[in-house]
């Protein structure tokens, strides 16, 4: 049991009729009212949402509770220390009356519910969720009864009736829609996975492009709310500020890629071409090029291996361009054939389950093509002539934080984003290092610790571009060569790389 004498700052009730509450619980019950001037301890203090503190009070009739005030509800005591117990009374105390009983339970306050991965609004029935559900399955082609329970699997949660003032499920996804971080999802009253993105998206752009301090953590509260709100009633779409003409130039190095390797394929993409199986990856004369209604992530695979996340990764989504540090290095494997070289080139992928455990871009059917790189685990001739096989596991993931880490069995050639760092379309590097995770078990034992980066990566896809049809990914493993084809994006993308580094 916790020993309150330790917690020596009192602060007191700066309003008539403050509430203390249990925040950011779901349900936001009211715990007890309190009387202005009445003294509070305070526990610890609690950043939620930038607004709360954390107090612990002794109320008459002996109950004790624990809740979150907003800062505007207390002041601080000059002296911050505790009184000083009062001499033993000369006289027996005379009997109280009995305590009334407490009142009727008011309302919560306007904005107090939380929105969450899973949650649903109060008329949504339970075959509108088991419709969901078998949505999900059917875009990732796993059933849903062997997904690993965690942080990613949707577990439906009805919520009540929301608090006067507070946004049901179906107006946030309503709000979204208008400022276009939801252009293609369904206003369906469930906070599934693409409404989650474009919450945790929304959250982000506050984030950065406005300079408020959150965590990007997909819980709609009252401050997310607030900002919603703010938009909407002003008009402003977001806007990430897109440097004028990159987006253009990385369609024209894919363009000017695809007629280098259509002229001279090399050994690995005569390979590509020749393989008469099923596969998710192209033939080069059928890579995909197209702009805004495509979504491309371009991995740049660095002469040097390191075993390091030192290469860097662009999307392009609806004229925008993202940057993030990561590995498209092999890394580590126990098969005695060596570790799997996913080939250069275009393969396709959408989003499913890494593992069974968290979502990641997945290879389409019968998965990507791979050489294996021999037990000397180092590509050369003689591997190549071994011939190419298709791999449904190879997947684009995320994978913990830092290039100063080894890749080693975060990845058996899988694509992997960390998500410490990212460069936003503005050129702006983005820090993330102070909620991202560093290990898989992070996010689920600390609510204040994310994927970082690779989360935008995620919401992007998901939730900006969720009216491009199946979410399609077309992604293209170029080499450090590759850029020779443009200067410029050679240029701009070591000054990238640079910049990371630095940072982390």
């Amino acid at each position: 049991m916790t020993d309150y004498s330790q917690f020596t700052d009192l602060f007191e009730v700066a309003k008539e009729q403050a509430v203390l509450r249990e925040l950011p619980e779901p349900d936001a019950l009211e715990l007890c009212k309190l009387k202005r001037g009445q003294r509070l301890r305070r526990l610890d203090t609690v950043n939620w949402n930038g607004a709360w503190l954390r107090f612990y009070v002794d109320v008459s009739g002996g109950r004790k509770y624990d809740g979150y005030l907003h800062f505007a509800d207390v002041a601080d005591i000059e002296d911050d220390a505790l009184a000083p117990p009062q001499e033993a009374p000369s006289t027996p105390p005379q009997p109280q009356a009995p305590e009334a009983p407490a009142p009727p339970q008011p309302t919560p306050p306007a904005g107090a519910q939380v929105i969450a991965l899973g949650c649903v609004d109060a008329n949504i029935t339970d075959q509108q969720c088991a419709a969901y559900i078998g949505v999900v399955e059917r875009t990732t082609d796993v059933p849903y009864r062997e997904v690993q329970d965690g942080l990613d699997k949707v577990k439906p949660t009805r919520l009540p009736p929301p608090p006067q003032g507070a946004m049901t499920i179906a107006q946030v996804q309503d709000g979204l829609k208008q400022l276009g971080l939801f252009p293609g999802g369904e206003v369906d009253g469930i906070c599934g996975y693409r409404t989650q993105s474009a919450i945790r998206l929304f959250q982000e752009y506050v984030r950065t492009m406005e300079r408020v301090d959150c965590v990007p953590d997909g819980r709609f509260g009252p401050q997310t709310q607030s900002h919603l709100r703010r938009l909407l009633s002003s008009n402003a779409a977001p806007n990430w500020q897109a440097k004028q003409g990159e987006y253009e130039a990385w369609l024209q190095l894919l363009q000017a890629a695809r007629e280098k390797y259509a002229a001279q394929p090399g050994p690995i993409l005569e390979k590509v071409n020749a393989f008469a199986g099923a596969s998710a990856t192209r033939k080069v004369q059928d890579w995909d090029v197209g702009g805004p209604g495509h979504i491309h992530l371009v991995g740049v695979r660095r002469n040097e291996a390191t075993n390091k996340f030192d290469d860097i990764f662009v999307l392009l989504a609806k004229g925008l361009v993202f940057k993030f540090q990561g590995s498209t290095e092999p890394g580590a494997s126990d098969n005695p054939r060596g570790p799997p070289h996913l080939t250069p080139g275009q393969h396709d992928y959408r989003f499913g389950w890494h593992q069974r455990k968290y979502l990641a871009l997945r290879p389409k059917g019968a998965g990507v093509l791979v050489v294996r790189a021999g037990a000397d685990k180092k590509l050369d001739a003689a591997d190549i002539a071994q011939g190419l096989e298709a791999n449904p596991t190879i997947n684009i993931h995320w994978g913990g934080r830092g290039m100063g880490r080894n890749v080693n069995h975060w990845s058996e050639g899988c694509q992997v984003i960390n998500g410490e760092v990212y460069v936003n379309p503005a050129h702006q590097l983005v820090p993330c290092g102070q909620f991202a995770a560093t290990t898989p078990d992070e996010p689920r034992q600390n609510a204040n610790k994310t994927r970082g980066a690779y989360n935008v990566l995620v919401d992007v896809v998901t939730a900006l571009c969720s009216d491009i049809p199946d979410n399609a990914v077309n992604y293209t493993l170029l080499t450090e060569e590759d850029l020779d084809l443009s200067p410029a994006l050679k240029q701009l993308l070591a000054d990238a790389r640079a910049s990371v580094m630095r940072m982390v």
